[in-house]
């Protein structure tokens, strides 16, 4: 495994530089989330093409 990888040890110690500790903590933080916009992240798809192609 590289240092790359994500353990559970190395995730629960991210989590607790925000006084997060317990799973319940951490589903009622992500409840409290604002929803994120990945619209920048996401390429536009053309369906129009697609269909042409069948």
């Amino acid at each position: 495994m590289s240092n790359q990888e994500p353990t559970i040890e190395r995730l629960w110690a991210e989590l607790a530089k925000y006084d997060i500790y317990t799973e319940e903590q951490l589903n009622a933080a992500i409840e409290e989330m604002e929803p994120l916009d990945i619209s920048c992240m996401v390429s536009k798809v053309d369906f129009s093409k697609q269909l042409e192609e069948k």
